[in-house]
């Protein structure tokens, strides 16, 4: 049986996929699920969807808009969160920043990747805060969440912007200070496909984002304490930040979305700098 390679970062917004796949739900459609873990999340994703590593990513909104404006062969296709990501604001505890206000432009952003929500989220902090935008030696890439708490703990950078949730064992452990938060702009996470692969397998794409978007919707209806369970046992949360995590999550289903929410947030990456030119909102939908 075929498979269709997926991609999305090991994080809890995830969970649907693998308890679908655990299942057999996939594999009941015709087509496996290969699922691949991005540790460094979208830029990472974005470039082995261009290197025909993946076929599907589940990626983050502004950084999967960057990469198609910027020529990457593949399309948004659905809407995964209607939900905003609370990116926290980290800094390391001992360092000189317990505060947000204090971030000027000379510090500098700990990014997994250039193109990545961790590198495209300075733009917007640094807008909210009236600073100048950042500059490419604004940034420190380190990879993984690890190679961030190591990159401030050994002051190489000093800001890291990372979904608060994630963070907060780091927080919990005295590592990271959460000086304060930055919500995305539009729904967080966008499901993009490569376009040969739009192309030539579109209803066994069609038939594994169903299943994936109807296991997303029935997670979101269970309890509380059933999800916030899960959540913890898969990703070592704490049951109260799984808790407040799931309660502010919310998932798209399989539904046609707005495509100006797609266009919204590539005007607001080109006013922040992000996009060097505006770009239509055809070249980064299709329709599915």
């Amino acid at each position: 049986m075929k498979s269709l390679v997926v991609g999305g970062v090991p994080e809890h917004f995830n969970l649907p996929w693998h308890l679908a796949n655990a299942t057999g739900s996939f594999h009941r459609t015709g087509t496996d699920l290969d699922w691949r873990d991005q540790k460094s999340g979208t830029g990472q994703m974005m470039a082995a969807l261009a290197e025909d590593e993946l076929d599907i990513a589940v990626a983050l909104t502004d950084g999967t808009i960057k990469a198609i404006a910027e020529g990457n062969p593949s399309r948004i296709v659905r809407l995964y969160t209607t939900s905003p990501l609370q990116w926290g604001v980290h800094t390391a505890a001992a360092g000189p920043i317990d505060d947000e206000t204090q971030i000027t432009s000379d510090h500098r952003f700990a990014i997994s990747r250039f193109g990545s929500g961790s590198h495209l989220m300075a733009f917007v902090l640094a807008d909210r805060l009236g600073l100048p935008q950042p500059t490419e030696e604004s940034f420190v890439v380190v990879g993984t969440i690890g190679g961030a708490r190591e990159s401030l703990l050994a002051g190489d950078s000093e800001i890291f912007l990372w979904d608060r949730f994630m963070t907060s064992p780091l927080v919990e452990a005295g590592d990271f200070t959460r000086t304060g938060m930055q919500p995305t702009p539009w729904p967080s996470f966008t499901i993009a496909v490569r376009n040969d692969v739009l192309a030539e397998r579109a209803d066994e794409v069609r038939a594994v984002l169903a299943v994936a978007a109807t296991w997303a919707k029935t997670f979101e209806a269970l309890p509380v304490t059933e999800a916030a369970s899960a959540v913890s046992k898969h990703h070592h949360l704490d049951p109260t930040v799984a808790a407040e995590w799931f309660g502010a999550t919310s998932w798209a289903g399989n539904e046609t979305f707005d495509r100006d929410i797609i266009e919204d947030a590539a005007a607001t990456l080109l006013q922040l700098g992000v996009l060097a030119k505006p770009v239509a909102v055809d070249q980064l939908v299709a329709e599915l």
